[in-house]
């Protein structure tokens, strides 16, 4: 189960508007098309803060997590199949400016895997590579960990992932071992100050 602390209820509430007999929970194996997905990401998506702030995602990882075929740091595929659980929290700036942001993941009991991804990079089915050893389109980068504990996506070298006025990104929690429960997480986005 994952929760945000701080999140945007101007979007929730469109989607709403928009959509109002659109039903959002569906049983943790049933097939989502993508354009629900997209509502989906969208309508819950955690809103970064001004340069300076930051947010705070929560979950865990458990055998009642959806598995997909996990990425490598790179973003290319790490030939395991469909075995590693994950939760996707998405989240969106509405601060009217592109912003750079940092992300560190603190897994509390086990070796934890975190990707940058689009809004539109579907976990379940995703748009392969022209050439086998390339990155997945849509897949920004990955981390596996920094020393066990801790996952940090921070671009390396001060080149920082930018999210751009209105887009929305999705953050990948997951594991570096097949099928591994590694429970209870804390995910941190830091809106970087110029």
């Amino acid at each position: 189960m994952k929760a945000y602390s701080f999140k945007s209820l101007s979007i929730l509430s469109l989607v709403f508007v928009l959509f109002p007999t659109v039903s959002y929970s569906a049983p943790s194996d049933a097939f989502i098309p993508v354009m629900q997905l997209l509502l989906l990401d969208d309508a819950d998506a955690a809103t970064i803060g001004a340069p300076g702030n930051f947010i705070q995602l929560t979950g865990s990882i458990d055998s009642s997590n959806k598995q997909w075929d996990r990425l490598l740091e790179d973003c290319t595929s790490d030939n395991d199949g469909v075995d590693h659980y994950y939760e996707a929290h998405s989240i969106i700036n509405n601060t009217g400016a592109t912003q750079k942001i940092e992300i560190l993941a603190q897994w509390a009991n086990g070796d934890g895997y975190l990707h940058l991804v689009k809004s539109n990079f579907n976990p379940a089915n995703p748009t392969l590579p022209d050439n086998p050893t390339e990155p997945y389109p849509g897949c920004i980068t990955g981390d596996d960990d920094f020393g066990l504990a801790f996952s940090l996506i921070d671009g390396g070298s001060n080149d920082h992932p930018s999210i751009e006025p209105g887009e929305v990104l999705t953050i990948m929690a997951s594991t570096y071992s097949a099928n591994d429960q590694i429970g209870s997480y804390t995910i941190d986005i830091e809106t970087l100050a110029e």
